[in-house]
């Protein structure tokens, strides 16, 4: 069975129009999607996971990493979608640190150091398991103590994992780091191993000054040494995020 999978940090959806024509597009089994948001933390105010359901004909998984307090529509998420015929055997949600999730109105999304961070493991009755991840941003991409923190949580997630698996997420940090060299231990680093450099759109990035040249590789897809994979690509020609899409074809 072939599954066509993404990695996309979508900005809120500030690109939103982009996106959907995008996914239509492409025809996507499986989306890892992070900063999925809803009401005063969205763009333009929508309700985008229900949008991108709604849209997709998807079924899907949502899960906050903030709410605003009594607004619970008000979200800033990471979320799995998924084509009905795949079919869910069981979910988790794995929290990284004790942050809390509701905030008052003017929680800073920009710099979100301080706000709860987990991720997503979702295992489907056709024996793939899916982790979708989004971890805390730093001053820089490199370790810090929570970064490290964080990513030994993971570590030993996966460690224990009993199915082949997808684990993709926007993880803030680059290739050298201590996490991004533990986890290659464990499976196959797609962004690594096909010389990405740089994962951040410098067309709509609000730090393009800063960091570009040369920009970031903080976006991954690991997978499973089991699996096998049909295609690679880098979606960078679409302005569809303030980040690239990492998109695979793989064998199950």
């Amino acid at each position: 069975m072939k599954i066509k999978f993404l990695q996309l940090n979508i900005n809120k959806g500030q690109y939103f129009n982009n996106l959907i024509t995008f996914l239509k597009k492409e025809n996507f089994d499986i989306l890892n999607l992070q900063e999925v948001a809803g009401g005063k933390i969205s763009h333009n105010q929508k309700n985008y996971f229900e949008e991108i359901k709604s849209a997709l004909n998807y079924q899907g998984i949502l899960s906050p990493d903030a709410e605003i307090k009594n607004n619970p529509i008000s979200y800033f998420a990471n979320a799995i979608f998924l084509k009905k015929h795949l079919f869910i055997a069981s979910q988790e949600i794995i929290r990284l640190n004790n942050y809390p999730i509701e905030h008052s109105k003017n929680i800073n999304i920009k710099w979100p150091n301080k706000i709860s961070r987990h991720f997503i493991s979702l295992t489907l009755k056709q024996n793939l398991t899916i982790i979708n991840a989004h971890l805390t941003r730093g001053e820089t991409s490199a370790d810090d103590k929570q970064k490290l923190a964080e990513g030994r949580i993971l570590i030993d997630y996966v460690k224990k994992l009993k199915t082949p698996f997808i684990l993709s997420g926007d993880f803030n940090v680059d290739p050298r780091s201590k996490l991004i060299k533990s986890l290659n231990n464990l499976a196959e680093n797609l962004t690594v191993n096909n010389k990405i450099t740089n994962t951040l759109n410098p067309r709509t990035h609000y730090l393009s000054k800063i960091l570009f040249p040369p920009g970031i590789a903080c976006d991954y897809i690991f997978i499973d040494k089991s699996l096998k994979i049909k295609n690679f690509r880098l979606i960078d020609d679409l302005d569809v995020s303030d980040h690239f899409g990492l998109a695979i074809e793989v064998e199950i």
